[in-house]
């Protein structure tokens, strides 16, 4: 600085100034005091002064700053991407991509290599997938498998609803579903299942009846009543059943 001042260059409003922000739209580099620098550029390319009379830059601290690629190809639709505005005189604003803004975390994709604690509520809009992990009461195998020593938590969710119109052979993986069955039909339970797999049909045919194939601990093995229902169960190697079986 010592060497521009004796070279006569002595700026009287030089400042800096901070602001932040966010927005879902880029900045548009031609619009004057609004830079976006591209990578590998410094902040020496930018005139410090008053561009109309040309003056030379007065800022020459070799400065490398984040690519506007981060608001040039990453937004899209409602994502919102935080920002600081660095004024580095009344007529340039350098507008640097940030992480955090009024403490909120935009991110598109995260690695945490500590630990995270939410202490309000944890929502999300999509599939939660977790590889592996562990701890003394809490596991995730890789095949997705979850154990918990205690769980409390409030879930609201939906029972799979499935019309039946002709015969039809289950599988473990429908456990949970409702079969409402239309016409007189035969369903046929899978040979071997898993403890707590779980279906319940009923009949809601005019005329007929459902049967139920397959082995079968229960006092009958088919719906002959409209309306009749009954939960069909597997524990301990069998499938067990209540309701209005006959």
């Amino acid at each position: 600085m010592t060497d521009y001042l004796q070279a006569g260059y002595q700026p009287s409003q030089q400042f800096i100034q901070f602001a932040g922000g966010s927005d879902n739209k880029a900045p548009i580099p031609s619009n004057f005091a609004t830079h976006v620098l591209h990578g590998d550029h410094h902040i020496t390319h930018l005139d410090g002064g008053d561009p109309t009379d040309g003056f030379s830059s007065f800022v020459q601290d070799v400065l490398v700053y984040p690519s506007s690629e981060k608001w040039e190809s990453l937004l899209s639709g409602d994502r919102i991407r935080p920002y600081i505005d660095l004024s580095i005189s009344e007529y340039n604003t350098l507008r640097l991509p940030v992480a955090t803004h009024d403490y909120n975390l935009y991110v598109d994709d995260a690695r945490i290599y500590g630990n995270l604690i939410v202490d309000g509520s944890f929502n999300f809009n999509s599939n939660l997938s977790i590889t592996e992990l562990s701890s003394d009461n809490f596991s995730v195998d890789n095949l997705g498998n979850a154990q918990f020593e205690t769980v409390t938590a409030e879930i609201h969710g939906k029972t799979p609803v499935v019309e039946l119109y002709a015969n039809t052979s289950l599988s473990n993986t429908q456990t949970g579903t409702i079969f409402n069955c239309m016409n007189g039909i035969q369903v046929t339970l899978p040979t071997n299942g898993e403890d707590g797999v779980t279906f319940t049909l009923m009949w809601c045919g005019a005329s007929g009846q459902v049967d139920i194939n397959g082995a079968i601990f229960a006092r009958g093995s088919a719906l002959i009543e409209r309306y009749s229902a009954c939960t069909i169960y597997w524990s301990g190697g069998a499938w067990y059943a209540f309701g209005d079986l006959v």
